[in-house]
């Protein structure tokens, strides 16, 4: 059997149709895009203003030593904390995960170590957190509480 462990319940004619795929990207385009809105950009107003405040801070400057223009940016100062990277990415990776149609079982041994931390960062209660094992269900109920 070809199909990997996230949709292995389903019928193989469904798995392998060109809808299921289409549905799974356009799920995935989804979670990301409502991730980098909601939670990632949330501080700098969403990714929309983010990305204005980003493209408009790219300003042409004439050198004076030079009479090429030089393109240069002109952006506050602003810390990213390293949590904030790391959950941005982890999050990333498990919408990846979750929405994947296919995936070798090498790659859960790899991605395994970042559930922990994930769990670690939802709201669930202190003892949730350390006693329940990450399945498919909770895969779900992680993203949600996420988000």
């Amino acid at each position: 059997d070809f199909r990997s462990v996230n949709f292995k319940f389903l019928p193989e004619p469904i798995f392998v149709s060109k809808g299921f795929a289409l549905s799974l990207l356009i799920i995935h385009l989804g979670l990301l895009a409502a991730f980098a809105h909601y939670k990632w950009c949330k501080h700098e107003g969403g990714i929309s203003k983010f990305l204005h405040s980003l493209f408009s801070s790219f300003k042409f400057r004439i050198s004076t030593t030079s009479s090429f223009p030089i393109l240069q940016r002109h952006t506050p100062s602003k810390v990213i904390q390293s949590e904030h990277i790391v959950t941005t990415l982890f999050v990333g990776n498990f919408i990846g995960i979750v929405c994947a149609r296919s995936l070798h079982y090498q790659f859960y041994s790899w991605y395994f170590f970042s559930l922990p931390y994930l769990l670690w960062k939802t709201p669930f209660a202190t003892l949730l957190r350390y006693t329940d094992p990450p399945t498919e269900s909770s895969f779900f109920c992680i993203l949600y509480r996420l988000l």
